[in-house]
């Protein structure tokens, strides 16, 4: 997560917890889970991991990335298709 994500998350936590304080006419129900997501909002913002977008990423990492060919080096251990070997005894 980035700087920006951090702060804008923070914002937007801490704005959340001023509705909480400020408005007086939410319901009790509307009250509890707006606090139980600014409290989420403000520890991800805080802490800079998001538990959510952490999950999301262990369902998609299955694929391997293919990289891209300016970081890829060629493999050392490639056996030139001309070699001749011994079997072993």
């Amino acid at each position: 997560m980035g700087n920006t994500e951090r702060v804008s998350r923070g914002v937007v936590g801490f704005g959340m917890i001023a509705a909480v304080l400020l408005v007086p006419s939410l319901s009790e129900g509307m009250l509890a889970g707006l606090s139980l997501l600014c409290i989420y909002v403000v520890f991800t913002a805080i802490t800079s991991w998001d538990p959510l977008y952490a999950l999301g990423r262990t369902f998609r990492s299955g694929a391997t990335p293919v990289p891209s060919p300016a970081t890829a080096h060629p493999r050392d251990d490639v056996r030139p298709a001309t070699a001749v070997y011994k079997k072993a005894a």
